[in-house]
């Protein structure tokens, strides 16, 4: 994968039970390419999808 140009962030959403406190968005980040971009992980158990969608689009 490879970022496109311009991406300015990677937000990651989830919840493992055995890692509660996962860095998958710089993983994330570091694997398309996006070094320039900030990366944060949203880890709300169920709710991550719904948390990371309001976080995202309040930074548009």
């Amino acid at each position: 994968m490879t970022a496109r140009r311009g991406t300015d962030a990677v937000e990651v959403g989830g919840h493992r039970i055995r890692l509660p406190r996962t860095v998958s968005a710089s993983a994330v980040q570091q694997r398309i390419g996006a070094t320039a971009a900030a990366a944060f992980d949203v880890n709300t158990a169920c709710t991550s999808f719904m948390y990371g969608l309001s976080v995202g689009t309040s930074m548009v």
